[in-house]
């Protein structure tokens, strides 16, 4: 039994922009849910993740609550907080979110609904 907070950091910032279509893949519809949905639906499910904080593209964040977080009722998203420039700085911004009581972090890319 973890005995631990364990906080889960998901990254959905990115442009997408390979993919080639209008709407960002982390937002593209795969089986009725969008693909971000997917991957926090997982990490709602989870008996180890306690909380789970969504980093989306600067300007995104309500989007991302109404159409995500609202419509799926997820509980254990604490907070939704834009990306930085690079990868590495919107690592870093989910990491400021984070409470104080937390004891291990997992990142995992919201592109990837597959966990």
């Amino acid at each position: 039994m973890l005995l631990v907070k364990a906080t889960a950091i998901v990254l959905a910032a990115g442009s997408g922009s390979r993919m080639g279509t209008g709407v960002k893949k982390q937002y593209l519809i795969l089986e009725g849910i969008p693909v971000l949905g997917h991957v926090l639906k997982v990490l709602e499910k989870s008996t180890v993740i306690k909380s789970v904080v969504v980093v989306v593209g600067p300007g995104e964040e309500g989007y991302c609550r109404v159409a995500v977080v609202e419509k799926l009722g997820l509980k254990k998203v604490i907070a939704i907080v834009p990306g930085g420039k690079e990868r590495q700085d919107s690592v870093y911004n989910g990491l400021l979110a984070l409470s104080p009581d937390t004891g291990l972090v997992v990142i995992h890319d919201g592109a990837r609904p597959f966990l």
